[in-house]
């Protein structure tokens, strides 16, 4: 996720919380991210993927902060015309693992 789609996620939480004030916190917070999303989609990989994805398939123990970066250099590196498939997953922890 870029860093525009979290501000712009906060300023919906912050408008929703001015506009209803005696709303309790979750429900604004709740209500700014739907209204957020209303119009969007977003296909979401995790560190787990990263790290069962390496484990299972290609015999490799990756630790949680590895999975991180490998998750940065694949939003940095992905083609968006193909997106992000198994296979772009495996070059950048193949990639990653070259560069320690």
């Amino acid at each position: 996720m870029y860093d525009h789609h979290i501000r712009r996620m906060k300023n919906w939480i912050v408008l929703l919380t001015k506009q209803y004030p005696d709303r309790p916190l979750e429900d604004n917070i709740n209500a700014g991210l739907n209204e957020y999303w209303r119009d969007k989609i977003a296909l979401v990989w995790d560190a787990v993927d990263i790290i069962e994805y390496a484990k299972e398939e290609m015999n490799i123990d990756l630790e949680n902060y590895q999975a991180i970066n490998i998750l940065a250099a694949i939003l940095k590196n992905h083609n968006c015309e193909y997106g992000v498939t198994w296979d772009t997953i495996r070059y950048e922890i193949e990639d990653y693992l070259r560069g320690e």
